[in-house]
Parts: C-alpha cells; structure tokens; sequence
C-alpha cells in the first residue's frame, strides 16, 4: 500500500519483479562517470495506478518485463546532466495513461505491446524518437532537437505536437496507423528538407478543424488513408492517395508540386495561396458527377500537366488561377481529361484537354484550347449567359470534332 524511492550511486539494475501500491522512484546517478544506468529485466508495477519514474544517469535500458501503471511512466535518460544518454528498449513493454520520456540521445521504446494513451518524448540533443504502440496513441508533445521520429500504433493516432527541430532531410517525420486513422493537429518537419510520412492504413487523415497551417509542415507530405484525406499544410510538395471512399481536401498556405494524388473513390479539391503545379492529379476510378476535381490558387496560377477527372463521363473539373495564368507543360499531350471544364485566369490559359463542355474567363493575355473530341462552349456557372469571356485578349478554340457555341462569347480582341 505504499511508495518506493531505491537509489544507486551507480548502475542499477531490477532482475526480479517490483510491486508497490503508490509511487515509485529508481534512480542511478551521483558516481561521476557515464555507467550509471538503469536496466530493467523484469515486470515492475504500481498496482495502486501510482507513478512510476526511473531517473537514470545515463542510459535506460529495457530487455525484458512489463512496466505497468494506471498513471503515468517517466523515464529520464541524462539525469545528471552529463549530456550523455539514451532510451533503448529492446524488450519487455510498457502501460501507462502518460509516457514520459527525455534523453539527450534516442529515443526507443519499440515494442508492439506498448500501451499508453499518450505520450510525452523530447530528444533534446541529437537523435531519434522511435515509437510503437499497440492501440490509439496521443502524440501529445514529441520531439526531437536533431533527429527523426517513427511512429507506429494499432489504433487511432492524434498528433497534438509532434516537431523535428531541425530542418534536415534525414529527420523525417513518419506516423503509421495500422488499424485506424490520423489527426494532424500540429507536424512540423521544418518546411525546407524534412518530409512528412502519414499512413492511415485503418481510417481517414483528419485536422483540427481550425482553419490554419500548420498541420502539417514540411518540405514533401505524403499521405495515404483508407479514406479522406483533410489538412492544412505549409509544404512544397504533396503526394496523397486514397484506398477507400473519401475526398482529398488540401488548403495550403504557399505554393505547391501536387505530384500524385488520386482517390479510389473522391473527390479532390485544393486550394493553394502560391502556384499550383498540378503534375498527376485523378479522381477517375469512379466517374460518377461526384467525384470533381477543384485546383483554385488565391494569389498565383497554375500549371495542370496532368488532370483527370474521367473520361468524359460525368466528373467535370474546375481549374481557378486568381493571380496569375492557367498553363500546360508545353507537351503535346492532354493536359485536363473530363466531362465539364470551368477555368478561370487572370493572365492567360492555355490547355490540350479532352472535355466535352467548357467555360473559361480570362482578362489579359488570350485563351488557347486544343480539344481531342466534340467541344460545347457552355454556360457552366461563372458568368450568366456566357461560355467565353476574354477581357483584353485573343482566343483560339479547336475541336478534334463538332464545336458547339451554345452560349455567348466576348473577345477584347482576335477570335478563331
């Protein structure tokens, strides 16, 4: 029914089984060399929920056993302050409602049978954090000073705060759900070299719901869901896809490379303050009128290499380039594939597509399509009565087949 402070003036090491009802401390520090660790080779629990520390002036090492409580598991690495120390596990497990976990170095606690609701780890001089747990984890504040961080939970993941410090392309940032989803609160891998890795291979990547971003910050994000996929993101690049039903919605705060991103069944809509690069973007494996797909840039254009909606059947795909020029790749090949096109520009569009309706606004520069099939200029939803409006330019539409002027057209200048 009570507490337990055992400490060591130089290594200690628990070989048989602790139980205390309250609290309990070990702690092995105070000899003035780096030998004073603390390894754990057999169960120790708290069967009152009490709080579980180990203070180690060195390393903490864990081979075997389980470490178990109701409440809380802190574990310190360096408690002499030495500046030299790390957290290994190469056995055993852990339970607790909080992981607490500091190390100058890394950080491993890699054991399928870890169990906590959440967890606490700071790396603060130069190391990984690697993490598995076998249910839902909260990540709620993780990270390192100089490192990478792995993550891997069975259940439900909720990255609260999880941050590489330095911004360098070997400290990545990678979250694995194997049996549910994502919440991306905060992810920073710092915007320039560090990617970030979510693998929901269980549910859907979902945010906050407050509309900022930063839930995910780093130079290439790369998501996968079986599901939707729905962040805030400061990166240069994206690479998203979806395995079950479920849209991809992306609001980014720069400019962006969308260099793969596809749903099984969804639609994809994003919206970009920067350049839009839109290399391979498809929303075609359903092709049902639901499943649309939506580039807009706030402040800048976009370059659509690779745009498909489907094959003309039902999802129509809209392109919004508010501070610059819709643009294809200077490749003779189709650059926007679907039913219904509405593109709208400050400074130009020029596209190959294949589409069987379109409405396209510019207001300088002109407006050149080249369509593979049968074109309807159309009234599609940006200005009543009107298919083609060009403020102060030329347009030249072709059609591989019959053109369709079914709605008015207005040219400042040439028109063919």
């Amino acid at each position: 029914n009570g507490n337990a402070d055992i400490k060591a003036s130089s290594p200690l090491n628990i070989d048989s089984a602790v139980s205390v009802g309250g609290d309990a401390t070990f702690e092995a520090t105070e000899d003035g060399g780096d030998d004073d660790h603390i390894t754990v080779s057999a169960d120790v629990e708290s069967t009152g929920g009490g709080l579980l520390t180990f203070n180690a002036g060195a390393d903490y090492q864990q081979t075997a056993g389980s470490v178990s409580t109701a409440g809380n598991v802190d574990i310190n690495a360096d408690y002499d302050g030495s500046g030299t120390g790390v957290i290994n596990q190469s056995g055993g497990d852990i339970s607790a409602a909080t992981l607490y976990a500091d190390a100058p170095g890394t950080i491993t606690l890699s054991s399928a049978a870890n169990d906590a609701d959440a967890l606490e780890a700071h790396s603060t001089t130069a190391g990984d954090i690697q993490y598995t747990d076998t249910g839902a984890i909260e990540l709620a504040d993780v990270d390192t000073a100089d490192g990478a961080i792995d993550v891997t939970a069975g259940g439900q993941i909720t990255a609260t705060d999880v941050a590489s410090l330095t911004d360098a392309d070997a400290n990545d940032i990678t979250l694995t759900s194997t049996g549910a989803g994502i919440e991306a609160a905060l992810i920073d891998a710092g915007g320039t070299d560090g990617d970030v890795t979510l693998d929901a291979q269980g549910g859907a990547i979902t945010q906050d719901g407050v509309d900022d971003s930063d839930d995910v910050v780093a130079d290439v994000l790369t998501a996968d869901a079986a599901g939707g996929i729905d962040v805030d993101t400061t990166v240069a690049g994206v690479d998203a896809s979806t395995s079950a039903a479920g849209d991809i919605l992306l609001d980014e705060a720069d400019a962006v490379a969308l260099t793969a991103i596809d749903t099984s069944d969804g639609a994809i809509d994003i919206t970009s303050v920067g350049q839009i690069t839109a290399t391979a973007v498809d929303s075609s494996a359903v092709d049902d009128d639901s499943n649309d797909i939506i580039l807009t840039s706030s402040g800048a254009g976009i370059q659509a290499v690779s745009v498909t909606a489907g094959a003309g059947q039902a999802n129509d795909v809209t392109l919004d380039a508010q501070g610059g020029a819709i643009t294809d790749d200077g490749v003779a090949a189709t650059d926007v594939t679907g039913d219904e096109l509405i593109a709208g520009a400050l400074s130009g569009i020029k596209l190959d597509t294949q589409v069987e309706s379109l409405d396209a606004e510019n207001t300088d520069n002109a407006i050149n399509i080249t369509n593979t099939g049968e074109l309807t200029l159309a009234d599609l939803g940006q200005t009543a009565g009107s298919s083609l409006i060009n403020i102060n330019g030329n347009a030249d539409i072709k059609a591989s087949s019959p053109l369709n002027i079914d709605s008015a057209v207005s040219v400042g200048g040439d028109a063919t």
